[in-house]
């Protein structure tokens, strides 16, 4: 028995029993997920799982470039798929989260993450806290951008953003393509 769901690429995949809860990779787009259900506490089972390969159920298309940077997408709408195809498209790595505790405790494990889009208003830990993790993350290495997003009309939603000190604010809606414009501006060299 398998667990089939779908990854935001649009490619049908399925993974074993028991993998609730677990990071899985999707080989074709290389999003990492989260599968619904229980977390297992045991973190080497985590670890593992997280670099694990999930088996598609038809070939994928042979890859043709290494991904240049590597993006924690932080938002819990479901029609952010767009986005994620947008930014797949321009070569980008996407690490998905859909809360705020889950995108703080991936800017804490992963060791390579370039850029954060995290929303406004995220369930557990809001985008506001979610950004002033990754500003605070080891001095050593070098500053993360964070582009936040949200759908609301606050003016407050702007100030609070600087004060957090994201470096970018979209206002829902917005074009995929207007995102990785301003992703590939706050990942040029010398952005930062």
């Amino acid at each position: 028995m398998s667990i089939r769901f779908q990854c935001p690429c649009g490619k049908r995949l399925s993974v074993p029993d028991g993998s609730e809860g677990h990071r899985v990779r999707c080989p074709v787009c290389r999003t990492v997920t989260r599968l619904p259900g229980e977390k297992r506490s045991d973190k080497a089972d985590q670890e593992h799982e997280a670099s694990e390969e999930v088996q598609p159920q038809e070939e994928p298309p042979p890859k043709t470039t290494a991904p240049r940077a590597r993006i924690l997408l932080a938002d819990d709408d479901a029609d952010m798929a767009a986005v994620v195809t947008a930014l797949h498209g321009k070569g980008f790595d996407v690490v998905l989260a859909e809360d705020g505790e889950e995108a703080i405790e991936l800017l804490q494990e992963e060791d390579r993450l370039d850029l954060v889009i995290v929303e406004v208003t995220l369930p557990k830990a809001n985008g506001f806290e979610v950004c002033r993790a990754a500003k605070r993350r080891d001095p050593a290495r070098p500053p993360m951008p964070v582009i936040m997003v949200t759908a609301r009309q606050k003016q407050g939603d702007t100030d609070l953003s600087h004060s957090a000190k994201a470096d970018a604010f979209l206002r829902k809606p917005f074009r995929p393509s207007d995102l990785c414009r301003r992703v590939e501006e706050l990942l040029a060299p010398g952005a930062h």
